[in-house]
C-alpha cells in the first residue's frame, strides 16, 4: 500500500460530470489535478523536526520510526552556497547510514534514534547535545567529514 500525499486528495477524475439546467444538460470539464498548488511549504507531520525535544511512550517512539517522513529519491533538495559551489543534501546518504533522517522543515539531517531516544545532555561532564540531535545539520560542506 503506498503512502498518500496531500496532493491526492486534490486530484480528480478526467470524467465530464453532467449539470442539468433545466432541459437542457450541460457539460463541465475537471482537471486531471490543480498544477498551481503550491506544495513547498507543505509538510508531514511525521517530519523528524517535530520530534526535537519531545517526550514520547515507547509506543509512540515506535509509531514515529515506522512513519518517519522521508524525502523520495527523485526529491529536489534545496541548494546553499558554498564559495563557488552549490551544495545540498543528498538522497544516497539516507541509504548509506539508515540511522540518517532528512526534515524538509530545517533543510537539515538528524540522527532519528538521537531525537527519539536521547536526553537534553550527555557524554562527559553531562554536554548538551547539538547537531543531528537538537539541531539540525546542514553544513553540507562537512557533511562527510
Amino acid at each position: 500500500m503506498s503512502k498518500r500525499s496531500i496532493i491526492d486528495y486534490f486530484k480528480t477524475s478526467n470524467v465530464p460530470a453532467k449539470v442539468s439546467r433545466g432541459e437542457e444538460p450541460l457539460e463541465v470539464q475537471t482537471s486531471e489535478t490543480h498544477s498551481d498548488l503550491d506544495t513547498s511549504n507543505v509538510y508531514s507531520i511525521f517530519d523528524i523536526q517535530l520530534m526535537v525535544g519531545k517526550k514520547f511512550t515507547d509506543a509512540e517512539k515506535l509509531q514515529h520510526l515506522e512513519n518517519l517522513w522521508t524525502p523520495g529519491k527523485n526529491s529536489v533538495f534545496p541548494s546553499t552556497q558554498h564559495g563557488k559551489k552549490q551544495l545540498k543534501f543528498q538522497f544516497g546518504w539516507l541509504e548509506n547510514w539508515k540511522w540518517l533522517a532528512y526534515s524538509k522543515i530545517e533543510d537539515g539531517a538528524y540522527c532519528k534514534y538521537c531525537v527519539l531516544f536521547s536526553k537534553d545532555r550527555g557524554g562527559k561532564g553531562s554536554q548538551l547535545l547539538g547537531q543531528l540531535c537538537t539541531e539540525a545539520f546542514n553544513k553540507w560542506k562537512h557533511a562527510l567529514e
